[in-house]
This record gives structure tokens, C-alpha cells and sequence, in this order.
């Protein structure tokens, strides 16, 4: 009966125990998962954009602004400047398919973009990629979006001499014509 009790004192103890490492843990490291990585917004731009976008690219979404530009060698205060884009993000990027060399970054403004925490946020992502010499293309978040409008916008951001062929590397590119599309979103707030 006492080698009962003892295990039983044991079993409770390793119990105890086990939680107390577990709570510690999630104090020491209190994250959780994100339900969804874009907003529904985000969802239903992505998808047009995707619809545009011309062939031979690929699209990037919420890219952390330091994985797209980098501070300047030489640059002083090279710390601080890196801190200022370490915790932005684009929220679209458009790349080469073949190579990831970067195209151009896009940004859906939404409602919360009128906010002064935005505008400057917003202003500053402007004069970066101007002096980064990178194509930026702001969008109003909207209800509905015209394909062909939008991949007009984009094929004006491509390199000079990039052509759909020479992205595609001479493949034959199969695409739904959808020069008048328009495609609606979900009727969630913007």
C-alpha cells in the first residue's frame, strides 16, 4: 500500500511539474497562431493581382521591407536605417519567376491608410523605394477591380525591353481573356 502512495505522490508531483515547465514556456515565449496570413481584403486583391500579373512573374505577399531593400554601404547610422524597415512589410511584391529578381512592390490602401500613424508610415515607404530606384504602385482597396486596368498598371512597372516572351523564356503562355473582366470581392469592410 505505501509503494501505492508513493507512486501516486510521484505521479501527481511529474504532473505538477510538467504544467509548471509548460506555463513557464508559453510565458517565456508568448505567441500564437495567426488564423489567416492576409486580411480578406488582401485575399481577394491577391487574387486579382494574380489574374494580372503579367507571365513569367511571381507575386509575394506581407515581404518584410528589409528582405526587398538594404541600407547602402557607407551609409551612416547603418543600424538605425536597417531598424526602419525591419518591422514594415509590402504588401505585395512582384518578382521574376525564373530569377526572384524584384520588379516591384504593391501596396493596397485601404481605410486604415488615412490614419497619421499611416501617412507617414505610407510616406515613407514612397521616398524608400523612389531612392532605392524601385517601382511602388498604390492601390485603393475597392470592391471590385478590373483585370485588364490592373495588368496595364503592371506591365508599365516591368524593366524596359521585358516582353511576355522573354519572361515566359519562349514558352507559349495559356491565359482566359479577360481584357474586360472585372472581378468583384467579398462584400467584407474594407
Amino acid at each position: 500500500m505505501d509503494l501505492l502512495i508513493t507512486f501516486a505522490a510521484f505521479f501527481v508531483l511529474a504532473l505538477f511539474l510538467r504544467a509548471a515547465a509548460h506555463a513557464a514556456d508559453h510565458d517565456a515565449h508568448p505567441y500564437a497562431m495567426r488564423k489567416y496570413l492576409l486580411s480578406k481584403a488582401e485575399r481577394s486583391f491577391h487574387g486579382v493581382l494574380q489574374q494580372a500579373a503579367p507571365p513569367g512573374t511571381q507575386i509575394y505577399s506581407k515581404v518584410r521591407m528589409a528582405d526587398v531593400l538594404q541600407v547602402r554601404k557607407g551609409a551612416r547610422n547603418r543600424l538605425g536605417f536597417f531598424n526602419k524597415i525591419s518591422s514594415k512589410h509590402f504588401d505585395f511584391v512582384l518578382t521574376d519567376a525564373s530569377t526572384s529578381a524584384i520588379i516591384a512592390v504593391i501596396e493596397l490602401d485601404d481605410a486604415s491608410h488615412r490614419s497619421n500613424r499611416a501617412k507617414i508610415s505610407d510616406t515613407f515607404k514612397n521616398k524608400a523605394t523612389e531612392a532605392a530606384d524601385l517601382p511602388l504602385m498604390r492601390v485603393d482597396a475597392a470592391r471590385s477591380y478590373g483585370v485588364a486596368d490592373l495588368r496595364m498598371r503592371l506591365k508599365a512597372l516591368m524593366p524596359a525591353g521585358e516582353t511576355e516572351q522573354s519572361r515566359s523564356n519562349g514558352r507559349p503562355h495559356s491565359s482566359v481573356d479577360t481584357e474586360s473582366t472585372s472581378v468583384t470581392l467579398d462584400s467584407t469592410t474594407i
